[in-house]
């Protein structure tokens, strides 16, 4: 239960309604601060956040690494840097890897491409340079899916990159989810 905004200690354990809870209570809901991570400025900057059943993966937006933290204190790993002149775009992941869109932060440069890296760090796989989402991404089977005005997907292995919802200029895609089936999108004034 929550005493004035905090988990109330008992037996050396904080809980909140009913669960174990190693931050506040808000809203009967444990709020936990893993790591602030100030930029140059002093604010957090998480560019795009990813989670799984054990580990919270971020993109921080100055210092351009990915980090992933678990929830059972084992620390702070940076599993990927995308390199000089690169900015990570979103993030997306599966069970067994991190997607990341890196577009050049070069100017007159608008190249990009679609990477994976092992959860666990190591080698970046380019899987296409035809795109690079620029804010939203998704896996789904054996698919990355992203926005670049349409929705366009590519295989997880890499290759060819297709349209699955077509948009243009005037009325681009600006949400989407994806479940086993179908496809959902947004897009300025319009959900379908």
């Amino acid at each position: 239960a929550c005493v004035n905004g905090h988990c109330e200690e008992i037996a050396d354990a904080a809980v909140c309604n009913g669960e174990p809870c190693r931050g506040i209570c808000e809203s009967n809901r444990c709020v936990e601060t893993l790591l602030p991570l100030p930029n140059p400025a002093g604010q957090i900057a998480a560019a795009s956040v990813a989670v799984n059943a054990t580990d919270v993966y971020w993109a921080e937006d100055y210092s351009e690494k990915i980090v992933s933290v678990t929830s059972s204190d084992k620390g702070l790993a940076t599993i990927f840097k995308p390199g000089p002149n690169s900015h990570m775009n979103a993030m997306a992941i599966d069970d067994t890897s991190v997607y990341v869109s890196i577009s050049s932060t070069l100017t007159g440069d608008t190249s990009g491409r679609l990477v994976r890296v092992p959860l666990c760090g190591g080698a970046a796989t380019t899987l296409t340079t035809e795109f690079a989402p620029q804010y939203a991404m998704a896996v789904a089977g054996s698919d990355v899916y992203g926005i670049a005005g349409s929705v366009l997907k590519v295989p997880i292995v890499g290759g060819a990159v297709s349209t699955v919802v077509a948009r243009d200029a005037a009325a681009p895609a600006t949400a989407f989810a994806v479940d086993s089936s179908y496809v959902y999108v947004g897009e300025t004034g319009i959900a379908r």
